[in-house]
């Protein structure tokens, strides 16, 4: 019999930083391929909070 209920899972929570800025680089992305002019991609406050985090 093999127990399953111990297995390491690659769960990200809704507050991790990865995560957020990975959904941040996706939606500039998005809007660079559908021409929408963003005034600012939160490039630097994205890595900074990610690093801090």
């Amino acid at each position: 019999m093999v127990d399953t209920t111990v297995q390491p899972k690659n769960v990200m929570f809704r507050t991790d930083a990865k995560l957020l800025n990975r959904a941040r680089e996706k939606l500039v992305r998005l809007a660079q391929l559908t021409r929408v002019r963003l005034l600012q991609s939160y490039a630097r406050v994205g890595k900074f909070a990610q690093i801090k985090h």
